[in-house]
């Protein structure tokens, strides 16, 4: 049965053999849906963050309420949170396949995950460092191989194959063979098996390669880049990807609305900016329009004795201090150099534009810009 993990459960709840048959977060979002309740009015008290959800064993799926402009919030931080790592889906009583699952154990029992850049790094990372802990725990003894059907490799045209218990046909397989033949400069040997695959295959494959799309695509260095892993060349390409890929920032991972982010998109770096005391204000002033929180105070207490001269920055100082500068520039462009909106959704939105529309600026997720121990 398909059970959600907090992801830093893992390392204690799953065997060595398990760690194959963790979802991809796609996969996990699509049967949390069926088995487990996403409706937040169903919940009396509010849904604690990073937590699993109550388990459905009967009624309906859950769908995401569809209203224009609405945060459905359990729904929204499920999905987000099984990107990120911090929730992880697990089914071990499906056969294992090259779609759903994205890592496998090797001949030496080692993990693998061979289509790294179509994941967050904390994804991955959250499933490679419990694994080790798992074989550690087991005494040093690794899971023995993974036992998995034949797809052919990303070297070539993958071959397709009967499988007895479920067709790999969906939209996902499409979008994954299109990430394929871009990353292996074999676009006609993979559309061919996406027609070949049939169902949903070949619907997903159009949505990343088309007509119109597949040119910009093969243009970019490498389908790394076009995943949004390390910074790109220019913000063209940025655009490029967003044709193809709809609003998701393709450094951040985050969906946005880059027409309402406070101005054009811009590539920035924190090369040879220096934390002064007038910038730390700054940073403060912007933040003191949010809820209190103590990361945020960490960050600024840091900030504070980097400018006095106490400490020396780190990176993710410089991240953080940029962001934050550049963010409130964005929301004065929107018209709120104090304060938020009251209603709850346009707070949100006017925070994830800009938020997001930063981040892709310079390039960053959201783990890179608080110091590890502002969690603490």
């Amino acid at each position: 049965m398909f059970t959600l993990y907090e992801g830093r459960e893992i390392e204690w709840e799953l065997s060595p053999e398990d760690f194959a048959y963790i979802c991809s977060p796609e996969h996990a979002l699509e049967q949390s849906k069926t088995h487990y309740d996403l409706d937040e009015r169903n919940y009396r008290s509010r849904f604690r963050p990073f937590s699993v959800p109550e388990r459905l064993y009967s009624g309906q799926p859950t769908w995401r309420r569809a209203q224009a402009g609405y945060v459905d919030p359990i729904y929204d931080s499920i999905k987000e949170h099984l990107q990120l790592g911090w929730l992880i889906g697990v089914d071990t009583t499906e056969q294992w396949n090259w779609v759903e699952n994205p890592f496998y154990v090797d001949e030496n029992g080692d993990l693998i995950c061979d289509r790294a850049y179509l994941y967050h790094e904390g994804f991955i990372r959250q499933a490679m460092d419990a694994y080790e802990f798992a074989v550690a725990e087991r005494q040093g003894v690794k899971a023995l191989p993974t036992q998995k059907y034949d797809y052919g490799g990303w070297g070539s045209a993958p071959v397709q194959h009967a499988q007895s218990t479920k067709t790999i046909n969906s939209k996902a397989a499409g979008r994954l063979l299109a990430a394929g033949g871009i990353y292996n400069g074999n676009i006609e040997g993979y559309a061919k098996t996406a027609q070949q695959l049939g169902g949903d295959a070949p619907a997903g494959y159009d949505q990343v390669l088309n007509e119109t799309t597949a040119g910009s695509a093969i243009a970019l260095a490498s389908i790394g880049a076009a995943f949004g892993l390390g910074r790109l060349g220019s913000m063209q390409e940025i655009e490029s990807i967003e044709k193809i890929y709809g609003a998701r920032g393709p450094a951040s991972l985050r969906e946005f609305e880059p027409d309402l982010a406070g101005g054009p998109l811009e590539k920035l770096s924190t090369e040879g900016v220096n934390i002064t005391h007038a910038g730390v204000d700054t940073v403060e002033l912007h933040i003191s329009r949010f809820e209190p929180d103590s990361a945020n105070d960490f960050m600024i207490d840091r900030l504070r004795k980097i400018s006095d001269g106490t400490l020396a920055p780190a990176p993710v100082d410089l991240n953080y201090f940029t962001h934050e500068c550049r963010e409130f520039q964005r929301y004065c462009n929107l018209g709120w150099e104090s304060g938020q909106p009251t209603d709850g959704v346009a707070a949100y939105d006017l925070w994830n534009n800009a938020h997001t529309a930063t981040l892709e600026e310079f390039g960053l997720r959201d783990n890179q810009l608080y110091h590890p121990d502002a969690f603490k």
